[in-house]
């Protein structure tokens, strides 16, 4: 028997060819119950299986989602992706992961092929906070979320961490355990505004204490060691000044804890640690550490409920939703 067609169910149920591609779209409120109930019943009887692909040309659409992380490396990226992929395949949608690499050059590589795939919608861990440098690549209204930053002047929906209020109450923790200085390690703050937010945070709630902030600026892939562990021996006078660290990104801080173990130093004894990081690993690897939580897979699913909203025409209550992140507080401070 030849494949079954929009045009065959139409004459089998005594109906016309636009009916049966409403029933087909989800637009049954345009007919009645028992209308629906014919076409169901004839689709199920021969087994018959629409054309997506047609359906896509015809509504101009590919049911593809781009997900531009920052870097897979960073198990941040890949739950906020895992999240947002959750919500778009119950929608219908299929997201592609892409991997900016934290390389601006990679990242306008990486837009150019999405855009050729035609993508329906983007959602966006952007690598800088300059919309003009967004809008260069997206050369067309194409419906955008940002994940973790944002960008500015305000463009596109953005759905972050409460990361200068989460900044505070980390400080507060610290100023509470009597340290006498805190040293926070953190990637190039400068056009990143969850990094740039979260050290606003932690200075203006320890500017009324007596503790010194030092703000070293390093990359985690040039993270040296045995560099590092002489630099932190030399700003504690060897480690009889109290000092906390806190590690702005979950790189860093595992970095950090390497040293630690490599040294065999003592938390929060000789020194106190924290910082940012969302890995299950963490938690079997040094379950006693202190750490802010930030939930990236709810950040995830968020922002692909808001982008369905846009692509569904759907106005959003919210453009600009902060996710609260948490203080899990054990024993490493």
């Amino acid at each position: 028997m030849a494949k079954m067609t929009i045009k065959d169910i139409a004459k089998l149920t005594n109906v016309s060819v636009a009916t049966v591609s409403r029933y087909i779209n989800g637009q049954t409120k345009r007919m009645s119950p028992a209308t629906a109930q014919r076409i169901a019943a004839i689709i199920k009887k021969y087994d018959f299986i629409p054309n997506k692909a047609a359906q896509q040309l015809k509504l101009k659409k590919t049911g593809l989602i781009g997900v531009m992380i920052a870097n897979i490396d960073d198990n941040f990226a890949t739950e906020v992706f895992n999240g947002a992929d959750a919500i778009l395949q119950t929608a219908g949608y299929d997201a592609i992961l892409v991997n900016a690499g934290d390389s601006l050059e990679r990242e306008t590589t990486q837009m150019a092929k999405l855009r050729r795939q035609q993508i329906d919608g983007l959602i966006l861990q952007p690598l800088v906070n300059q919309t003009a440098h967004y809008n260069k690549l997206m050369t067309q209204a194409l419906p955008t979320v940002l994940v973790d930053r944002y960008t500015l002047p305000y463009q596109w929906p953005s759905v972050t961490s409460n990361n200068f209020d989460v900044g505070q109450a980390l400080a507060h923790v610290i100023s509470s355990k009597k340290y006498q200085q805190v040293i926070i390690y953190t990637e190039n703050p400068q056009f990143v505004t969850s990094r740039y937010e979260r050290i606003q945070g932690l200075q203006s709630a320890l500017k009324t204490t007596t503790l010194k902030i030092i703000i070293k600026q390093i990359s985690a892939k040039d993270f040296n060691q045995a560099q590092n562990y002489t630099e932190l021996k030399a700003l504690t006078n060897n480690f009889q000044i109290k000092t906390a660290i806190i590690a702005l990104k979950e790189e860093l801080l595992i970095q950090i804890l390497a040293l630690i173990n490599f040294y065999q130093l003592k938390y929060p004894t000789q020194i106190g640690i924290t910082g940012f990081a969302d890995s299950p690993m963490l938690a079997i690897l040094a379950p006693d550490l202190t750490l802010v939580s930030q939930g990236p897979y709810a950040i995830g699913a968020i922002a692909a409920e808001m982008l369905i909203k846009q692509l569904n025409n759907t106005p959003s209550a919210n453009l600009d939703y902060q996710h609260p992140a948490t203080i899990k507080k054990r024993r490493s401070l």
